[in-house]
């Protein structure tokens, strides 16, 4: 009587230890892409406690999307931090690497610098070899050449026009266009200087 007493107890232990996993694992995972701050912002209590490998993974896609979500605020420097919390646990996922070479790309875009721009363009080029569908790292591309010098209107065009062919949302499909449309304008006049 008091070994079934003992195991009751440690059954009920057991099951309820049970209900918690499989309740709290699919609303870290939901979490992490519904509210990844939210996720993020409880990130230490839960690492105290000792992490599963699918909290753990939780984490790193909370990270993933909020990096995703820095970097439309032009935050590079944020998004690349965060980027960099789901590395080992993302070290494969597609959507990671490419915005982790767009955002470093990006960062070196800013500067300005030659081979800053080099390394940009090289970072871009890498990105859209992940996701060739993408117009955005061709895009990206054209305005490093651009920068690099405003008058090597081949690589500067054939880039854009590219970005055109691909998928890209409505907004950066309309500054693909504009930017396209002005190096056409300008390779037109300094043609028309040279005749």
């Amino acid at each position: 009587m008091k070994v079934n007493k003992h195991l009751s107890r440690l059954l009920t232990i057991l099951l309820f230890a049970m209900l918690i996993y499989h309740c709290t694992g699919p609303a870290y995972e939901k979490m992490a892409i519904q509210q990844p701050l939210a996720l993020i912002s409880i990130e230490d209590s839960l690492r105290k406690s000792g992490l599963s490998k699918k909290l753990e993974l939780s984490l790193a896609i909370a990270h993933r999307e909020v990096g995703i979500d820095k970097m439309k605020l032009r935050e590079y420097n944020t998004a690349l931090e965060h980027f960099e919390r789901s590395m080992r646990s993302l070290e494969k996922d597609t959507t990671l690497l490419y915005h982790t070479f767009i955002c470093r790309g990006l960062i070196k875009y800013e500067t300005g610098k030659k081979e800053k721009l080099w390394d940009a363009i090289e970072l871009f080029n890498k990105a859209s070899q992940l996701k060739p569908e993408e117009g955005s790292p061709h895009f990206y591309m054209g305005l490093s050449y651009h920068k690099l010098g405003n008058t090597d209107f081949d690589l500067i065009i054939d880039s854009y026009k590219r970005a055109l062919s691909l998928n890209n949302n409505e907004e950066l499909a309309y500054e693909v266009k504009t930017h396209l449309e002005e190096a056409l304008r300008r390779e037109r006049v300094l043609s028309e200087f040279w005749k």
